[in-house]
């Protein structure tokens, strides 16, 4: 079977970049389970957030729940993995946090593609790449 994508961009309101991270994996994974894979691939661009996920997350962080939510999801009848990597390495994802932070809209789902998203997933299919700078 091929890849199946699908994005979403909601807004959230007022919260700490870590928690609009995890909401958006939690709603990924719910969106994803909906259309029932065997197995899919997370890819985060804040490491924190993968951190909490994959490594540990302490008793009591603020964001604990969310991260409890999005293991138990993970644990169930499909294969996971999550996958760290810079946010020049999905800037459909991050067009899509831009949108949701800048929406007033309810949830929307890709049947019908933003047309601001084009140009991104031309980069993306055509092997685009954006160095990253480091000092």
């Amino acid at each position: 079977m091929g890849k199946v994508l699908a994005g979403f961009s909601t807004p959230l309101g007022i919260c700490s970049i870590t928690r609009a991270e995890l909401w958006g994996v939690l709603k990924g994974l719910r969106l994803a389970f909906s259309l029932s894979p065997p197995a899919i691939s997370v890819e985060m661009d804040s490491k924190t957030a993968f951190d909490l996920i994959t490594v540990r997350c302490p008793r009591g962080h603020p964001c604990s729940d969310l991260v409890k939510d999005i293991q138990y999801l993970a644990s169930q009848r499909w294969a996971v993995t999550f996958h760290f990597i810079y946010r020049e390495g999905n800037r459909c994802a991050d067009h899509l946090a831009r949108l949701g932070h800048n929406s007033v809209e309810e949830d929307f789902n890709f049947t019908n593609i933003p047309r601001s998203l084009f140009p991104f997933i031309r980069d993306d299919v055509i092997g685009v790449s954006f160095p990253r700078f480091i000092l």
